[in-house]
């Protein structure tokens, strides 16, 4: 997906994906952080201008509002962890 993205990004992709950035970084909440790394990957996969790739992200998506994801979610994005990534 980034590869695609990086080949076929316009600069108002680009601008999208800098502000997605922008909106992970400094966020130690779990919820947050999970909200805004959805973006940005939405965001990726839209840079790429395939459509079946941007389908795929949201049936990824829907998997990840699952409850079960939730209580790993909440496991694994500590604030010390975030802030690693």
């Amino acid at each position: 997906m980034a590869r695609l993205a990086v080949l076929n990004a316009t600069a108002r992709d680009m601008a999208a994906l800098e502000r997605a950035v922008a909106e992970m970084e400094g966020v130690a909440d779990a919820e947050r952080f999970s909200l805004a790394d959805e973006m940005f990957h939405l965001r990726l996969a839209e840079a790429t201008h395939n459509p079946l790739i941007v389908e795929i992200y949201h049936r990824i998506n829907h998997v990840r509002a699952h409850q079960q994801w939730d209580s790993i979610k909440d496991k694994i994005l500590t604030p010390v962890q975030i802030l690693r990534l």
